[in-house]
């Protein structure tokens, strides 16, 4: 999570591909779908509980680190 915070901060190019909205009801879980296997593991997946409704998602390419 630093890293997405120091990206954020640091100012970011957007894919212009990569932006989308999403309609929730609440929870989501993000993960990372180079991940190994097929079941969603304790440390292999962040959940983000959200108030329902529309929001905006965008994705970018960024290194710091190992991530």
């Amino acid at each position: 999570m630093s890293a997405a915070h120091r990206a954020v901060r640091g100012g970011v190019e957007w894919d212009a591909d990569e932006d989308v909205r999403w309609v929730v009801d609440g929870q989501v879980v993000m993960f990372d779908s180079a991940w190994p296997g097929a079941d969603v593991e304790p440390d292999s997946h962040l959940v983000v509980d959200l108030r329902p409704g529309t929001y905006r998602v965008r994705a970018a390419y960024g290194e710091d680190g190992d991530n």
